[in-house]
């Protein structure tokens, strides 16, 4: 790799530990290859370090186990917000180089929600809340339980708190 110039590494594996940790530079990203899980999360981090080290002349490589899949969806989404391609188009441009790059229905399904909340993956986004819940639902259904969780009224939305009402939540 390193004869390739590849200085930067981004590994998208259920192994959460680098195979180099002395030579390159990683970001370590330990999930599974399955529709329920939460990519899209990933993606400001993902973009930023790819678009750090490009910027600074360095090379990067996105790996996961198959190649076909965790790795392609980075890929994708930092080509989306960097040269404003659609999902399919920058599936299209990575199939083109790589024709094993398939993302699963669930990663494709987050690319196209990337494009549509304008590359800003933050709650205040309605249509991510509406991501993150419907996830939350897929692994409590796939699990039994729910591993991390928290619900709040959205702060932008919920109705003012009368000071002292019982039952308002206000003291």
């Amino acid at each position: 790799m390193k004869e390739l110039g590849i200085s930067h590494i981004i590994q998208v594996t259920d192994i959460p530990t680098p195979r180099f940790p002395g030579e390159f530079v990683y970001k370590v990203i330990p999930v599974p290859d399955m529709d329920e899980t939460n990519l899209i999360k990933h993606f400001p981090d993902t973009y930023t370090f790819i678009h750090n080290a490009l910027e600074s002349g360095r090379k990067v490589l996105v790996h996961c186990m198959a190649g076909a899949s965790r790795s392609v969806t980075i890929v994708c989404a930092y080509l989306m917000r960097e040269q404003k391609m659609s999902a399919a188009d920058a599936l299209k441009h990575v199939q083109s180089l790589r024709q094993v790059a398939e993302p699963n229905d669930g990663f494709m399904t987050q690319l196209l929600l990337y494009s549509q909340i304008e590359y800003d993956v933050n709650v205040n986004r309605t249509a991510y809340r509406r991501f993150l819940i419907a996830s939350d639902a897929a692994q409590r259904e796939m699990l039994g339980y729910i591993e991390d969780m928290t619900l709040a009224a959205d702060p932008l939305n919920a109705p003012a708190r009368a000071a002292g009402v019982p039952g308002t939540g206000a003291a």
